[in-house]
């Protein structure tokens, strides 16, 4: 098997993207073979990342495919080699070596884990403890009060219904067992997806307590909040067709109320363009309208 495959999409980030590299560079003992997936961006990204870092494997796609399917582009051929694991990184994340050693050990110590991941901190706060059911939680992020008592000071990994795709060690052979990504996701539940399918398979996703990293989601621009008030909304139908047939009724009905309530606060609020974007997302879901749609949201692809 090959070591450790890293991979990070860009999409008119470069300066995030360079400084992960960066800090990829400075690690001594994990010799990962690193990825980059440029999502068709209008910048000058695929020029800097080139020539600031050659010696990486950097795939340009001619158009934007998303989380889901940026991620696929690479993932392809990683397969390839039969790697031992998997690490999708966000760029705009800051994680420690030690701490995907961490993540490694524990992958390897426990056969039934096809992926893990970290604790996510921002100023010292715990974010995002795991995540959970996406069909049936408006914050699908766990909190440390969301958890059993002693679970984050055990310093054992504990079961989640998914793992983030922000910082995410995948079992290599779990993802080979599973496949890609469902690209009609295009951004947002696809790993909650792909963690469902993993457990049709008999492994479990995990956090670990003991490693952690840390993320600023307050940095996204308003054409980023537009996408995330799309995508998150009407991604949930398209899971709860696949995996909740049985509820599915009453849960999209919910998700349907969700999404008014949310369309009348934008509007109190003047977000004309959050207003659009969830109208859209109840639409597309409803009708089974998945895949890209960022055009369709003002938003240049």
């Amino acid at each position: 098997m090959s070591p450790l495959a890293i991979v990070i999409l860009n999409w008119n980030r470069p300066a995030a993207t360079l400084a992960c590299l960066e800090n990829l560079s400075h690690w001594s003992t994990l010799q990962p073979h690193i990825w980059v997936v440029d999502n068709a961006s209008h910048d000058n990204s695929v020029a800097l990342i080139s020539q600031q870092f050659p010696q990486i494997k950097l795939i340009a796609s001619p158009i934007n495919l998303g989380f889901a399917g940026g991620n696929n582009l690479a993932l392809r051929q990683i397969l390839t080699n039969s790697p031992s694991h998997v690490l999708l990184l966000n760029n705009d994340v800051t994680v420690t070596e030690d701490a995907i050693i961490e993540l490694q050990h524990t992958l390897e110590q426990q056969d039934s884990l096809g992926v893990i991941g970290p604790l996510f901190k921002y100023s010292n706060q715990i974010t995002s403890a795991g995540g959970r059911d996406i069909a049936h939680h408006i914050n699908t992020h766990l909190r440390p009060t969301d958890l059993p008592p002693n679970t984050l000071t055990s310093n054992q990994p504990y079961h989640v219904d998914y793992v983030s795709g922000t910082v995410a060690l995948m079992r290599g052979v779990a993802l080979a067992e599973v496949g890609l990504f469902d690209e009609a996701y295009f951004f947002s539940g696809e790993m909650a997806d792909w963690c469902e399918r993993l457990k049709q398979f008999g492994y479990h996703c995990a956090i670990t307590p003991t490693a952690s990293a840390e993320h600023d989601t307050a940095q996204a621009g308003s054409a980023r909040q537009t996408l995330y008030a799309y995508y998150i909304l009407r991604n949930r139908f398209r899971f709860i067709r696949k995996f909740r047939p049985q509820q599915q009724t009453r849960l999209m009905a919910f998700w349907i109320a969700y999404g008014l309530a949310a369309m009348l606060q934008a509007i109190l609020r003047g977000q004309l363009a959050t207003t659009r974007a969830t109208a859209l997302a109840i639409w597309h879901g409803l009708t089974g309208q998945f895949g890209g749609k960022n055009e369709q949201l003002g938003i240049r692809n």
